[in-house]
């Protein structure tokens, strides 16, 4: 999965329904806690990491809600679902493949 936003954008919202290896949606009730991570491909950019709004416990779907200056840094980022269940356990989506960010340059003012 590709996801394409302007630096600066705090819109779309980042949504996705979390499989386990075999296609099947991860049943997140009871779950303690949902973390988006979207990591920095340049050691150089900060990495985006805040929690995430479990929309359908029991469908596995998550999103998060972009917060002001998570897309000030234009590059390429590897994006990550952490799931913290309830034995403390964690688990991190996807399984396999990557999710991509790419934050592109803000277009200069007319």
């Amino acid at each position: 999965m590709a996801f394409i936003m302007a630096e600066g954008d705090l819109s779309p919202i980042v949504e996705k329904t979390l499989q386990d290896g075999a296609g099947a949606a991860i049943d997140l009730t009871g779950a303690i806690s949902v973390t988006f991570l979207a990591e920095a491909i340049d050691p150089g950019i900060a990495s985006i990491e805040g929690a995430a709004v479990v929309m359908n416990a029991a469908g596995g779907v998550v999103r998060y809600l972009w917060a002001a200056g998570d897309t000030a840094a234009p590059g390429l980022y590897r994006m990550r679902w952490r799931v913290v269940y309830s034995d403390s356990k964690p688990e991190n989506f996807p399984q396999a493949g990557t999710d991509w960010l790419e934050v592109t340059p803000a277009l200069a003012p007319a």
